[in-house]
């Protein structure tokens, strides 16, 4: 199984405005995932034409609606030209746990560049296998025996500073959650 580079992808998608008449729709077009680069804006691009074809002429005859299709159309248009809504942290998170999320997008900025998600998600693994045998947590054992659990699995790039990130983070979510 190949593993996707995390910066190496964009997901996005792109507004579709249809007119006809009295009727008009206006909706997302399917989620693509596609390299970082021009291959965003030109798709947006065939799909600020497919706008033009089937919003711009047919909105005019929305006199009765206050133009409403053709205000669609042009902010399809605006939207698609600008590469689509950008989904790419949405749909990253959606493949993990709330606590997760939250804990990574808690950490401190260095952290936050040098880890991803799963590597948050391992640590929290491995901090839930210490606390079964530990009642005293974010102590120094603590870190040695998450640092020696990721290098197990290969992951050695981690430190002790990015582990304190990841109890800071814990500490806080533990703090605020009730409030």
């Amino acid at each position: 199984m190949n593993k996707i580079e995390p910066n190496k992808y964009v997901s996005r998608y792109y507004k579709i405005s249809v007119d006809f008449g009295l009727f008009y729709y206006y909706y997302n077009s399917k989620t693509f995932r596609l390299r970082k680069g021009i291959l965003p804006y030109l798709l947006g691009f065939l799909y600020a034409l497919l706008n033009l074809f089937t919003g711009l002429f047919w909105g005019f005859l929305g006199i009765l609606r206050k133009f409403q299709g053709l205000r669609n159309t042009f902010k399809a248009i605006s939207i698609n030209l600008n590469g689509g809504e950008d989904i790419t942290k949405l749909d990253t998170e959606s493949n993990f746990d709330k606590y997760t999320v939250y804990i990574y997008n808690n950490l401190d900025r260095a952290s936050s560049n040098d880890m991803s998600l799963s590597d948050v998600e391992i640590i929290l693994e491995i901090q839930e296998l210490f606390s079964e045998t530990n009642t005293e947590l974010f102590t120094v054992a603590n870190k040695d025996f998450i640092l020696e659990n990721l290098s197990k699995v290969n992951i050695t790039q981690l430190n002790e500073t990015h582990v304190e990130s990841v109890f800071h983070a814990m500490e806080i979510h533990d703090r605020y959650r009730f409030i």
